[in-house]
């Protein structure tokens, strides 16, 4: 090949390397977004204490309607995965996060203080612990820290301990409880 060969299929391969390219950033957007997508009904679902299969219903409404509206966009909407296994993982996913930006709260707190709450219903008691804590700018944080079911006879050395390891799993500074 002479220079100017060699010029135009440096040009030719440089312009197939840069469609492929713009190929697999698409392909990436849209995985990003059908990901998002699963989360964003995850959330729905757990916030409405939905049961997790609910993630196939709704998929199957977002599919029938997106045939009415917009066919064109089959394969964006088949890319949603809502299968019950999804919107467990995403909804642990997301507990997990918020209990990371409490704990991130919990550090900055100057103090703070628990209410626990007892529910008996059918001989069954739940323990519900909650947390109120206030940061150096006296911004307020009021967060649900756990829900604890209580087996038996409950006592209050049975109480200390449940609400002893929510304090420690949250990494709460026990200098800064006030009561």
């Amino acid at each position: 090949m002479d220079t100017e060969q060699r010029l135009q299929k440096v040009e030719e391969l440089m312009r197939g390397l840069k469609s492929r390219q713009a190929m697999f950033t698409y392909a990436k957007s849209q995985s990003e977004a059908a990901v998002k997508a699963s989360f964003i009904v995850a959330k729905e679902v757990a916030k409405s204490a939905r049961p997790f299969t609910e993630g196939e219903f709704i998929q199957n409404c977002m599919l029938e309607v997106r045939d009415a509206v917009c066919p064109d966009k089959r394969q964006l909407f088949s890319n949603v995965s809502l299968s019950r296994n999804t919107v467990a993982e995403c909804v642990d996913q997301l507990s997990t996060n918020i209990k990371q930006q409490l704990v991130r709260k919990g550090k900055d707190f100057i103090a703070y203080f628990l209410v626990d709450e007892s529910t008996d219903t059918s001989d069954f008691t739940q323990q519900s612990i909650f947390v109120r804590g206030v940061d150096s700018s006296l911004s307020i944080t009021e967060e649900f820290l756990a829900l604890c079911p209580m087996h038996g006879q409950t006592t209050g050395q049975d109480r200390y301990e449940k609400v002893s390891r929510c304090v420690n799993e949250m990494v709460l500074p026990w200098e800064k409880l006030v009561r």
